[in-house]
């Protein structure tokens, strides 16, 4: 798939120019542009430059969005951020959720910057710099979204820290348990699975194991929030200036 895209979402920039209308929703300020003239530039996040063959919303979104203040602009137009499937081709428009994040976007870098992990964890391999090789990037960053759940499982605060996260987020552990139904049945659509599963009957889904099938789901989510203290938008965007998701 080529890294160039049409798109939706957008992230505004604030501070450009003055505001005329501001609502609030789940605590987020949420900018009216249509009642506003203003002008921005279209960049899925995937066609960011990055040495993981996939654009991530790590230091190279953070400079973008330095650069669309310097230059003036109001808006950073992308794609839809969820998490995206091989059966639909990796289209950013067919995603199993409407409120969870892509793994792919989540910075190995800023993975290390909040000790999740070490240095010589994040050794690129040799990725295309026009294409995106969805089977070979996924491979490489479930490998290093596991080492890093590793990791934080292991921390005195991380079943707070969950705990935490999945009341912020009541779809997360849904969300984390599906995605590992699908791994553990191949990828088949839930329609397919065992019928105490499809009925979600309580003994199927207190399985052995299937807790700790769960946790790695919400522990990705975790990820992704990008809990580091030192603010967040969106699969662990940190706020550079002044900036919202729309």
């Amino acid at each position: 798939m080529e890294r160039c895209i049409c798109s939706i979402p957008v992230i505004r920039l604030i501070g450009t120019e003055p505001l005329q209308q501001v609502t609030t929703m789940r605590n987020d300020k949420l900018v009216n542009i249509l009642q506003q003239r203003s002008s921005g530039i279209l960049l899925p996040v995937f066609s960011l430059p990055g040495s993981w063959g996939i654009g991530d919303l790590g230091d190279a979104a953070r400079a973008f969005i330095d650069f669309l203040g310097r230059a003036g602009q109001s808006s950073w137009q992308i794609l839809p951020l969820g998490p995206t499937s091989p059966v639909f081709g990796d289209s950013p428009y067919m995603s199993f959720s409407t409120f969870a994040g892509n793994p792919l976007f989540i910075s190995p870098e800023d993975l290390v910057q909040q000790g999740l992990l070490q240095d010589g964890d994040i050794e690129a391999e040799a990725f295309s710099e026009y294409t995106v090789d969805y089977p070979r990037v996924t491979a490489a960053k479930t490998r290093l979204l596991r080492a890093a759940w590793a990791v934080f499982r292991v921390r005195l605060d991380a079943a707070a820290t969950l705990a935490v996260f999945c009341a912020d987020h009541p779809w997360a552990a849904g969300h984390g348990l599906f995605l590992a139904l699908k791994d553990r049945f191949d990828g088949a659509p839930w329609y397919q699975w065992p019928e105490p599963l499809r009925h979600r009957q309580a003994a199927a889904l207190a399985e052995p194991g299937r807790g700790r099938e769960e946790a790695f789901g919400a522990g990705v989510g975790e990820c992704a929030e990008g809990r580091s203290g030192r603010g967040d938008l969106a699969l662990g965007l940190q706020a550079v200036g002044q900036t919202e998701l729309r």
